[in-house]
């Protein structure tokens, strides 16, 4: 991962990101770096197996928020009233730059097993794995060993 942020630091000294309503995001994982991701969800959710589709929020819209989540926000989704806090300057940083870099997503479900209050009847636990892969192999894409 120290390639990565090598990388995102020199693109940040060229050409800072474009701001929207006073947040600066950063993505992680951008088109121009040419690859592409493999996402392996797992869902912990506190409902019985079986019952998941019928639920606090079915199994699509969860999985559209936090597709959502993974990238750089659009404009309109950034509520009027919210600002940059400290911890968010001068950037934030998301996984993706666009959720269209995504090729292909497995999702599994399965119950919670913690202890659980009331409050935490609609959480849903989102563990996450990454894969990257080069879209194409180009000279600034291809690795050299010496």
């Amino acid at each position: 991962m120290q390639h990565v942020k090598e990388s995102i630091e020199k693109e940040l000294h060229k050409k800072p990101p474009d701001s929207i309503r006073g947040f600066q995001p950063v993505a992680l994982i951008r088109e121009s770096d040419m690859h592409i991701v493999h996402l392996e969800v797992l869902l912990l959710v506190p409902e019985e197996p079986g019952t998941m589709l019928s639920q606090v929020g079915d199994l699509d819209n969860r999985l559209k928020t936090l597709l959502d989540a993974l990238r750089i926000p659009k404009e309109q989704e950034i509520p009027e009233n919210d600002y940059p806090q400290e911890v968010e300057k001068p950037y934030f940083y998301c996984l993706l730059e666009d959720d269209a870099l995504i090729t292909s997503l497995s999702v599994f479900a399965d119950r919670d097993l913690r202890e659980q209050t009331d409050k935490d009847k609609s959480h849903t636990l989102a563990i996450i794995r990454i894969h990257l892969e080069k879209s194409i192999t180009t000279l600034r894409t291809m690795t050299w060993t010496c």
